[in-house]
């Protein structure tokens, strides 16, 4: 079968044939009685390649051949000149599309069989223009400056504000500096000239309240070379009632009770000085003795604190209302665990141990600080959870039961990180098990949010956990933020609001709830290295799924009838002046 792709007039292919074939048979009949054969299969050949050369430009034979269909090229912020030439040369015809944040494209990506995009990429909520597109993103050059960052946006009063990034191409001898709002020093750090090198600073936070604070970037002669708003809340917190029980007094007891009450907890110490007599001490409560561990005296407690002593004294009873306490009212139990006890199997506490003849390890948050261990390890287990973890293992391990939680340690003789000034990790080291370990209060609401530095009429993503069935959500001006319920999950709701001025606002559930979203809105000249990364980091994981390589066709084109033209040329006059000149 003859391809009709072949010829542009496929229709007059077989008459043409018969033409083409009967006009060289009319030629072979009158060579026929030439003397040399030679001579006669010479004119043969050349009389077929003048037929067929004429039958051609009748026909208009066609090349057939793979070209990209339509191809475009989406010139986002900082794109790269060079670049687009280069797609340019490679691609004949491409054609360039200037992005324009939240307009609608779809006609034009409609026209276009597939698309480059150029650099740092669409804006997140305008990805759904790009669904089930042929698309290859092919990005910028990563900016310089601090392309990372993360610290916690909100805590509780005592915390420090803690800041971790990454700084790209630094010059030698910038400092950044954390400033607050008066412009105060509170904490440097000097960087080194490297492709990419980590920092961290952090300062300590008095007062409760919202704050801005700066991270100033200065060179070497201290000139400010740029300022960005760190925005954090302090929050006030939140204070627990807190028993601790032993069997003798001791230094870890008299210190972590000290600590407590510095932290505002109103604290209940019971120590066992004979049988059935006890001597109690109240810090920040009232004098309300504790003579047995019921369910009832427990109620009233978020956190019990047993010695090992303790824990191996305990009558059934008062561990089975421990334990119901623990099940049905979220308290929360650290067990301070003692060297004879890991001998033994605790079926109380449910966590299995290993000797491994360590005496001492370093902590992850303080990598410089030894601390003192008893010489085993956790068993570690699906159900159990770390609080606490060094380069060897777990130091601090809990498992969740029902509504509460129970947990150890084993680091033994923590009070001696007071006593050689290492405060704050003291400190960090309780802080995190008393809030890990504690009753949770179960909230109205939590929210989640996605934006560090969202800016003003810009889309602000927020996610919403609530008790309450249905929900309203409403900014500062009284406006309401439509929500939009899970499927799997009746408690999550989502939604986007749209700030409407720069600085601290804020999302509130319900008029009448005390549940608030404070977040700050930044000016659009902010972070612009940080945004310009996060955001290539964005597309690059939206994109990585789309098809990369341009989508092809097959094209057919007209072969330019010089050609044939030529050889008909040539043999037509071969043909007739031959006879003449050689008869």
């Amino acid at each position: 079968m003859i391809d009709a792709n072949l010829f542009q007039n496929f229709k007059m292919f077989w008459p043409v044939v018969f033409i083409a074939l009967a006009l060289w048979l009319l030629f072979v009949w009158k060579e026929r009685n030439t003397a040399a054969k030679k001579r006669f299969y010479l004119h043969s050949l050349i009389s077929l390649i003048t037929v067929v050369s004429l039958a051609m430009l009748a026909l208009k034979p066609l090349s057939t051949g793979m070209v990209h269909t339509n191809v475009g090229v989406l010139l986002t912020d900082r794109f790269s000149q060079n670049r687009l030439d280069s797609l340019k040369k490679k691609i004949k015809g491409i054609k360039p599309v200037y992005y324009k944040k939240n307009l609608p494209i779809s006609e034009v990506l409609d026209s276009l069989g597939s698309l480059f995009v150029l650099g740092n990429g669409v804006e997140p909520f305008d990805f759904w223009q790009f669904e089930n597109r042929t698309v290859n993103y092919l990005g910028a050059d990563v900016p310089d400056g601090i392309v990372e960052l993360k610290y916690t946006k909100e805590n509780v009063l005592g915390q420090n504000l803690e800041i971790k990034g990454s700084y790209r191409h630094a010059q030698a001898s910038t400092r950044l500096v954390l400033q607050n709002a008066a412009g105060r020093g509170l904490d440097s750090v000097e960087l080194e000239a490297k492709e990419l090198q980590n920092f961290e600073l952090a300062t300590a936070v008095k007062a409760k309240g919202k704050f801005v604070f700066e991270l100033v970037e200065k060179d070497s002669l201290g000139k400010i070379r740029s300022s960005e708003p760190v925005p954090f809340k302090a929050v006030s917190n939140a204070y627990l009632k807190i028993l601790l029980v032993n069997a003798f007094p001791t230094f870890e007891t008299k210190y972590l009770k000290n600590y407590l009450a510095e932290m505002g907890h109103e604290v209940v110490v019971r120590s066992q000085l004979t049988r059935n007599r006890y001597k109690f001490e109240y810090l920040n409560t009232n004098r309300i003795p504790v003579y047995r561990l019921g369910e009832n005296e427990l109620e009233s407690f978020d956190l019990l604190v047993l010695d090992g002593n303790s824990l191996k004294s305990l009558s059934e009873s008062s561990w089975e209302a421990i334990d119901k306490a623990v099940r049905t009212k979220g308290l929360g139990i650290f067990i301070e665990w003692e060297s004879a006890l890991f001998t033994r199997r605790s079926e109380r506490l449910g966590l299995a141990f290993e000797r491994d003849a360590v005496s001492k390890v370093t902590w992850n948050e303080f990598p410089n600080v030894a601390l003192e261990k008893f010489p085993y390890r956790f068993v570690e287990s699906n159900n159990s959870e770390v609080i606490h973890r060094s380069s060897g293992g777990p130091i601090v391990v809990y498992k969740r039961k029902e509504r509460g939680r129970i947990g150890t340690s084993l680091l033994q003789s923590t009070y001696q990180l007071l006593l050689d000034g290492k405060t704050e990790v003291y400190r960090r080291y309780w802080t995190d098990i008393v809030d890990e370990l504690s009753k949770k209060e179960e909230l109205i609401a939590a929210w989640q949010r996605y934006e560090n530095f969202p800016l003003k009429q810009h889309p602000f993503e927020f996610e919403l956990r609530t008790r309450v069935k249905r929900p309203h959500v409403y900014t500062a001006t009284g406006s309401a933020v439509a929500l939009r319920q899970s499927i799997d999950m009746p408690s999550l709701w989502s939604g986007t609001a749209y700030p409407a001025h720069q600085g601290w606002n804020e999302l509130r559930l319900d008029k009448a709830l005390p549940e608030v979203l404070d977040y700050y809105v930044v000016d659009s000249l902010a972070w612009q290295p940080l945004r310009a990364h996060s955001l290539q980091k964005a597309n690059r994981r939206y994109f990585a799924a789309a098809t990369h390589e341009p989508q092809k066709t097959i094209v057919s084109t007209p072969i330019k009838p010089f050609w044939f033209f030529l050889l008909a040329l040539m043999g037509l006059s071969y043909l007739w002046l031959y006879p003449k000149f050689f008869r």
